[in-house]
């Protein structure tokens, strides 16, 4: 009973200090193994960001890109305006952002009136509500939604 320990107590300690030497190893291990790997990919992403760069390439899209990306996402909210309600809802930021824009023609406007409706039949569509109204305030809206858009303001204040 050297220092005071019960037989078999200073063995188990032995080892309890050796695993815990190997967990230490491991996790030195681990980390500069994952070190390693982040190293490797910001270095891969550096490189593949300056490497064009370097050799003269443009990363800019041709001039006919944007109007062709324009007029595919307003295809696709011609679409959707008049889907069904669960897309639109789901489209309903890009929506109004799009008539804020660009302005607005009578299939955009039809799936913001489809939108008004939505959010005065469920009671709890508050942020999608919010979000018609703040449009609404910022832009001339069609004569027509006036009144929807009053009865959403009288509900969701």
């Amino acid at each position: 009973m050297r220092l005071g320990m019960f037989p078999g107590q200073q063995e188990m300690f032995r080892r309890a200090i050796a695993i815990a030497r190997e967990q230490g190893e491991a996790r030195a291990n681990r980390r500069a193994f994952l070190i390693a790997g982040g190293a490797l990919v910001v270095g891969g992403a550096v490189g593949l960001g300056v490497a064009p760069w370097a050799l003269g390439v443009s990363h800019e899209q041709p001039e006919q890109a944007e109007p062709v990306a324009a007029d595919r996402e307003l295809a696709l909210l011609h679409r959707i305006a008049v889907g069904p309600l669960d897309q639109l809802e789901s489209v309903a930021p890009n929506l109004t952002a799009r008539i804020e824009l660009h302005g607005g023609d009578d299939r955009l406007w039809l799936g913001y009136e489809r939108l008004l409706l939505l959010a005065l039949a469920m009671r709890d569509r508050v942020a999608l509500a919010r979000d018609l109204a703040a449009m609404a305030s910022a832009r001339a809206v069609p004569d027509r939604l006036r009144p929807l858009l009053a009865r959403l303001r009288e509900m969701y204040g």
